[in-house]
């Protein structure tokens, strides 16, 4: 197989591990954990292929896990034997997955930015207002609990 074959292995199994890494939030943790649940095994050697959405952290980690993994290929093409080879190709997800990790972890201080600027704005609209707000928390029983308060509150107040 070609050099440009085999990136295009190590490409669906990034955009594979980029799309798990972000319905589990970016987080380590959860990925370990969907890992444990998913097994292994499935996780790695899965033949489908999800595509995370367009976002630009995903640009980002997709462009970092190219370039790592390309440059990977190319610096150590040339001493490969065919059993170098064939453990590499076997080898492709676990190289993803570290190439993908690797990125996650170069974007999460700028994600944290990003989501700490969010939160600010956030409580300095909720200081500025003069909304009563109420949170509602817990396993069951939210959504009912907020249409109590609702037929209660609207009798005195505007509610929304």
């Amino acid at each position: 197989r070609s050099l440009c074959d085999w990136s295009s292995d190590v490409c669906s199994s990034d955009l594979d591990f980029i799309y798990i890494f972000q319905i589990k939030e970016y987080r380590f943790d959860r990925f370990r954990s969907y890992l444990n649940d998913v097994g292994t095994f499935k996780a790695f050697y899965s033949t489908s292929i999800r595509m995370p959405a367009k976002s630009p952290r995903n640009l980002l980690l997709v462009i970092i896990a190219f370039i790592t993994g390309s440059s990977f290929l190319i610096v150590f093409e040339p001493f490969w034997g065919v059993f170098y080879f064939s453990l590499a190709i076997a080898l492709i997800p676990f190289t993803s997955l570290a190439f993908v990790s690797f990125a996650v972890y170069l974007t999460e201080p700028f994600a944290q930015l990003k989501r700490n600027r969010i939160i600010d704005k956030a409580k300095m609209k909720v200081k500025q207002s003069k909304t009563i707000f109420i949170g509602v928390s817990g396993t069951y029983g939210k959504t009912t609990t907020k249409e109590f308060l609702y037929q209660i509150l609207s009798t005195q107040f505007k509610t929304a």
